[in-house]
């Protein structure tokens, strides 16, 4: 049996993502973490225990809506790493390879319920994060501005010296 500590995360699919994070922050109180990639806001308690994440749909009317996922928080991306030999036992079916790290999350296993709903275990793998939240900054810091100010200089060389 797989044993989870709390359901960790609910993600919604909603047609309009400003207005979702302005619904669920302003009028609600959650507070926005992190917007880890275009068209995805994690939100949460101030505790962070839970996350909301909403994730833009781009399209219109009910299909576009709803329940993505239930996330299962799991002790450890050990403990993430074992659940797919249960999960088969049951003949469960999964989304993906039974378990991988997400680079900024930890572990994680995607699998369908018997409605075919989408669910996921996971753990919040701080090590993993910290050690990607390092490499981003440091290319954000260092390596980034150096390749924008070469590809600069290469789109628009200095014609200066051409000008008679």
């Amino acid at each position: 049996m797989i044993r989870f500590k709390e359901v960790g995360q609910l993600a919604l699919r909603v047609t309009d993502l400003e207005r979702s994070v302005d619904f669920y922050s302003n009028l609600l109180g959650l507070q926005v973490f992190e917007r880890p990639q275009s068209g995805l806001v994690l939100l949460g308690c101030r505790d962070g225990r839970t996350e909301l994440a909403l994730m833009d749909s781009g399209g219109n009317g009910e299909a576009a809506t709803g329940v993505h996922h239930v996330g299962y928080l799991l002790e450890d991306a050990d403990a993430v790493e074992e659940a797919p030999a249960h999960l088969q036992a049951r003949d469960v079916p999964f989304v993906e390879e039974p378990a991988w790290r997400n680079p900024t999350h930890g572990a994680e296993v995607h699998f369908r319920d018997p409605n075919g709903l989408l669910d996921k275990l996971f753990s919040r793998d701080t090590a993993t994060s910290v050690i990607w939240e390092l490499m981003y900054r440091t290319w954000v810091t260092t390596f980034a501005p150096i390749l924008i100010s070469f590809s600069r200089s290469v789109v628009s060389p200095n014609t200066s010296s051409n000008s008679r």
